[in-house]
């Protein structure tokens, strides 16, 4: 790997770092009384637990619009806090375990990459690590103490141990991922690409069990109200008619679709963004013989998964074990036009608050007018973290299709 080669993906993870330590300054002025928001459910969910309280209706005090949406099964995983004698002891162990989770998954994107040859320096390394922990993407987890980056550590563990035909553990790992947030059992689908029957079993296994031992825990009702209040009620929650608000954190191809064709039913929205990323993922599952095309496969499997659906911004670290090695892996155009995905989903930011930020900017009112009218449509119709997303999965189709243009010309 050349100097030059390592120049684009160190620009994308150091600015995705500074623009993540000037997220948690912004969000610390614009929202304090958010912080930690998420951390609260969880420790009043567990209490509600432990004194045999509404699960479902269980609030954090202030913030009577957040509550607990997660299979009962999960509460106990926080149940250890709700043993402290305040949310703040188990706010601060929470943050350590999610920072953890980022050290890790950074270091084991590194191993992957090294594995696969890359040559990595220091600064390399630190700027991987920095990004998994630290970046913009992670920071909003962080600071509103939710699981995200503990869920990227175990989508990004579960594609390495399937790489490895480590497939129980792949298996369960993924299941408990989605047991969480449902959508990540759509990793399956690389399981069976890899046919790797074992995994798949394991995580049906893993999931049915652990949603037999809830049901045994807590009772039907109370799944009953998972069901309505955490699945159904959320599902209307993203309003797609005449075109998706600019002001939603959320990057999916729902958002252009629903600006180009402002009069179609959200159903016709919602089925058009599956159908969109169909051959891209068909493309690249042709192969998967060797360790890139398996990288890609994997990277393609979840990015066309958050794009497909109306995934938050936060969700974007979800890719990051085979994101973060293919910056490293992937080489020449493939490499540079990944790298500049990377560097534009960095910037993940709503069109309010981009408009904020340029009315800051010391230029004359006709200057600001002309710069805020010229990002209006560019955040109207897609999010940057969108934008993105489709550079790296089109670096990934430029990889596919260069290696096959090489196998066949050997």
């Amino acid at each position: 790997m050349t100097e030059s080669s390592r120049r684009l993906p160190r620009v994308a993870l150091a600015v995705g770092i500074l623009l993540g330590l000037y997220t948690l300054v912004a969000m610390s002025r614009r929202k304090p009384g958010l912080f930690a928001v998420n951390f609260e459910v969880y420790y009043y969910a567990a209490e509600a637990v432990l004194s045999g309280g509404d699960l479902y209706g269980a609030r954090p005090p202030g913030h009577p619009a957040y509550g607990y949406l997660y299979p009962p099964v999960v509460a106990l995983a926080f149940v250890p806090y709700a043993l402290l004698p305040s949310p703040w002891p188990g706010f601060l162990l929470h943050t350590l375990v999610q920072v953890a989770s980022g050290v890790a998954l950074g270091t084991l994107a590194l191993r992957v990459a090294e594995r696969h040859g890359a040559s990595l320096e220091r600064l390399d390394r630190a700027l991987v690590v920095g990004y998994a922990t630290l970046s913009v993407h992670v920071m909003p987890s962080l600071y509103y103490g939710n699981v995200n980056p503990t869920l990227a550590l175990a989508l990004g563990a579960a594609v390495v141990w399937v790489d490895r035909s480590e497939s129980a553990r792949a298996g369960v790992t993924a299941a408990a991922a989605a047991l969480v947030k449902v959508f990540p059992a759509a990793v399956g689908l690389w399981f069976l690409r890899n046919r790797s029957w074992k995994a798949v079993g394991s995580a049906v296994a893993a999931g049915v069990g652990a949603l037999l031992a809830s049901v045994a825990l807590f009772g039907v009702d109370v799944h009953r109200r998972y069901v309505d209040v955490a699945l159904l009620g959320r599902l209307g929650q993203v309003d797609l008619a005449g075109g998706m608000s600019p002001s939603v954190a959320i990057f999916t191809l729902r958002r252009p679709l629903s600006v180009t064709f402002t009069g179609a039913p959200s159903w016709a929205v919602s089925l058009g963004a599956v159908v969109a990323v169909v051959p891209v993922v068909a493309y690249c599952y042709r192969s998967v013989s060797t360790p890139v095309e398996r990288l890609v496969g994997a990277y393609v499997t979840v990015a066309a998964l958050l794009v497909a659906l109306p995934s938050y911004f936060v969700y974007f670290p979800l890719a990051f074990l085979p994101l973060l090695a293919l910056l490293y892996v992937l080489e020449g155009r493939p490499q540079r036009v990944f790298a500049a995905g990377v560097l534009v989903a960095n910037a993940a930011y709503t069109l309010p608050t981009v408009e904020r930020a340029i009315r800051r900017l010391p230029l004359p009112d006709a200057a600001t007018g002309v710069a805020v009218d010229a990002v209006a449509p560019v955040f109207t119709f897609a999010t940057p973290p969108l934008y993105g997303t489709v550079l790296c999965l089109a670096g990934c189709v430029l990889a596919v299709r260069e290696r096959r243009t090489a196998s066949a010309s050997a």
